[in-house]
């Protein structure tokens, strides 16, 4: 069974598996932004500023403000310059840290921290065609979509659950959506098993967690300044 915990201060993994910052647009003003900013190592400061919009680099900065708020609560060094690595499958990593993994959509970013490997994505839900990503689910899935009451929103569900086995898996385009069939709260990847959960933390926004771990205790921290 999982158990959700809600609220602040000073986590510890002996008492949770599982970390979950999250935090608005509004928690970075412009002065944290630029030095967070200034705090990433060069390849990811030249990827924010190729960003068109400020909002999308805002929301990069914040995923990764959030991984330092993160490393430091919990005892790491919180540098990035570095420690922050990228494997060859473009998945983020830390040197002598734990696992992490970070997602933004809206104006919401989140970073996922644990000992095992771990994926988060959060979806802002909006109206669209859904129709066009019929090909990433298996016949069952898309026909829980459809029958659904809210057919959107049941997308969304699943597809932040894909999203999310994908990202713990870490190995990225080399998967498909496909291979990962959400019709319950597991699933088998690369001969991995993964553990999904979903977490309902602002309005119109879904978010999944996937981990290796089964029985996770999972702690939500929102930072309402960084």
């Amino acid at each position: 069974m999982t158990i959700i915990l809600i609220g602040s201060g000073l986590p510890n993994f002996k008492s949770v598996n599982m970390q979950l910052y999250y935090a608005t647009i509004n928690a970075l003003n412009p002065e944290a932004y630029q030095y967070y900013l200034h705090q990433l190592p060069d390849t990811e400061h030249s990827k924010v500023l190729k960003y068109r919009r400020p909002q999308d680099a805002y929301l990069s900065v914040l995923g990764k403000a959030l991984l330092m708020r993160g490393l430091a609560d919990n005892g790491y060094d919180d540098t990035l310059r570095d420690t922050y690595k990228v494997t060859e499958f473009g998945r983020p990593y830390m040197l002598n840290g734990p696992k992490f993994n970070i997602s933004h959509s809206g104006i919401v970013a989140v970073c996922a921290i644990s000992e095992t490997p771990v994926g988060v994505d959060i979806e802002n839900v909006t109206r669209m065609d859904i129709d066009v990503f019929e090909d990433h689910f298996i016949p069952e899935e898309w026909n829980l979509i459809q029958k659904a009451t809210n057919p959107t929103a049941a997308f969304y569900t699943l597809w932040c659950k894909k999203e999310a086995v994908i990202k713990a898996d870490g190995k990225g385009l080399s998967n498909s959506l496909t291979d990962v069939i959400t019709l319950t709260d597991q699933t088998t990847l690369n001969e991995t098993i993964y553990h999904t959960r979903l977490h309902f933390i602002y309005p119109d926004y879904i978010m999944a967690t996937a981990s290796t771990c089964g029985h996770e205790v999972i702690k939500l921290i929102q930072v309402d300044t960084i």
